[in-house]
């Protein structure tokens, strides 16, 4: 009998693709490229089937090895998710193929090493680093950095932040910001924080969220939204150092696509955030997404990992 890993391990650490083996209503899987097993020599199959549901949908599927290649790095005999069943609205609509996840192996399905701690092992970066870089839409030029950072792709210097738990990649929140004025959200010391590119929105615990939403005051027809205040965070290290980094509206408020003919601007405008109580032990946590994501994403897993 095949295993089944446990889904409430899997997620960022995982690396899942998309099968040519996928069914699902009205093929959503054929809008994917798909691994076609048998077209590999160097394909192995493990008896480990998976069924796992994410916050945005459901995939189903078994698990198998095979060379990787990203870029001009290749990483022998990885372990993957091979995605058998999709559902979901997230992957109807997103052009993306499968997952690659980066967080850390205590958060790995079945216990098998994430794609970059293989790198690491394999010894296959001068540096073991990645970072990420968003382009603005309608541009197309988004990107993952394997090694040291691109410099054509961030304004110096870099700051460097301790990871408090290798888990999800945690971070420690001192406190956030409206318009300069804090707002205590962390009043009996750092907060858990998670800075994850797989997270649309700013996610937190729902009172803290509730309140900041009422000091941003994010006009709901848009009016005077170039006039909303900076939202800081205030991240910390074990020194006791604290590093600020600031969001301007265009980086919390969500506009809509539909635009008044008279401006050229978004009718409906709301904020970039979401209420999520995680539970203890994983939580309260806040979540940093793609929003926060956006400014520069850089990890050193030289010294975080290891």
């Amino acid at each position: 009998m095949p295993r089944v890993l446990n889904p409430a391990l899997a997620g960022s650490s995982n690396l899942w693709i998309t099968s040519d083996e996928c069914q699902s209503d009205g093929c959503t899987c054929c809008d994917h490229h798909r691994f076609a097993a048998a077209r590999s020599s160097s394909y192995a199959e493990m008896e480990v089937d998976m069924n796992v549901q994410f916050g945005t949908g459901k995939i189903d599927g078994y698990l198998g090895r095979d060379t990787f290649r990203l870029g001009p790095v290749v990483v022998r005999e990885q372990t993957f998710g091979q995605i058998t069943s999709e559902d979901g609205d997230v992957f109807s609509s997103g052009k993306f193929d499968g997952i690659l996840g980066l967080s850390f192996p205590a958060l790995s399905a079945a216990g098998y090493a994430p794609v970059f701690d293989n790198v690491i092992k394999q010894r296959l970066l001068a540096r073991n680093q990645f970072s990420f870089y968003y382009s603005q839409l309608p541009a197309d030029s988004s990107a993952i950095v394997l090694g040291q950072p691109n410099e054509e792709m961030f304004r110096p210097p870099l700051t460097f932040l301790d990871v408090t738990k290798q888990f999800y990649w945690e971070l420690a929140l001192v406190d956030i910001k409206v318009g300069g004025k804090p707002q205590r959200v962390c009043p009996n010391g750092p907060c858990k924080v998670v800075v994850d590119t797989g997270t649309s929105l700013l996610t937190g615990p729902a009172d803290d969220v509730m309140r900041l939403m009422a000091a941003l005051n994010v006009p709901d027809d848009c009016a005077q939204a170039t006039n909303l205040p900076e939202l800081t965070y205030v991240l910390g290290n074990r020194d006791g150092t604290r590093h600020e980094f600031a969001l301007t509206h265009d980086y919390y408020v969500v506009r809509s696509e539909d635009v008044d003919a008279a401006t050229g601007d978004a009718k409906f405008c709301k904020p970039g955030f979401m209420a999520l109580d995680v539970p203890p032990p994983r939580g309260p946590l806040w979540i940093l997404g793609a929003f926060f994501c956006a400014r520069l994403m850089f990890a050193d897993a030289s010294s975080a990992t290891r």
